[in-house]
């Protein structure tokens, strides 16, 4: 009996002490990692060989350094600048000219407001100078003539042509069966 009794007071106690308010506040954690995620925006993302765009950066480390890259197949540098006391940097970067046409991904790297290794990337795509797409390298080239007389003309002629044999050996079929 004695056993039961003291099974049943330590379930009332773990009872009250699962259902009684906690005393005092507890600070949400506000985000991870501290000091936000950096984040890159850039002016143009349809871009042609040579342009000058503007890259934006935020989020990273006042007083490092940052550097600014483009890649698809093959990274390659763009630029770098230093982080200035808000945590942000502003780099004016040109695309490569002999870059090839298509996706490509430019990356912002440097170091984290928390103090980590960190990056933020946006997407860009490199058109030909007249605004077209994957291999384009100028406008579209014609195709057809400027001008149909000349065919329309020769067709012509060879359907009159093929008239006038036509013409010409069913005469001389009917002289033959006329002859014979």
């Amino acid at each position: 009996m004695r056993r039961l009794a003291s099974i049943g007071f330590a379930d009332a106690a773990l009872g009250l002490l699962m259902s009684a308010p906690l005393s005092g506040t507890v600070a949400a954690q506000t985000g991870y990692p501290p000091g936000g995620v950096p984040t890159l925006s850039i002016s143009d993302s349809t871009v042609t060989r040579g342009q000058t765009i503007t890259a934006n950066v935020s989020g990273f480390q006042p007083g490092t350094s940052g550097v600014m890259t483009i890649a698809s197949s093959v990274v390659r540098p763009l630029g770098s600048a230093t982080v200035d006391g808000s945590g942000e940097f502003s780099l004016a970067v040109t695309i490569p000219t002999d870059i090839s046409l298509g996706a490509h991904t430019i990356t912002a790297t440097g170091t984290g407001a928390n103090g980590l290794p960190a990056s933020a990337s946006a997407a860009v795509t490199v058109v030909g100078p007249e605004g077209g797409g994957v291999g384009a390298t100028g406008p579209l080239p014609r195709t057809g003539a400027a001008s149909i007389a000349p065919l329309t003309a020769a067709g012509v002629g060879l359907v009159l042509i093929g008239a006038i044999a036509i013409a010409t050996v069913r005469r001389r079929r009917t002289a033959q069966a006329i002859g014979s």
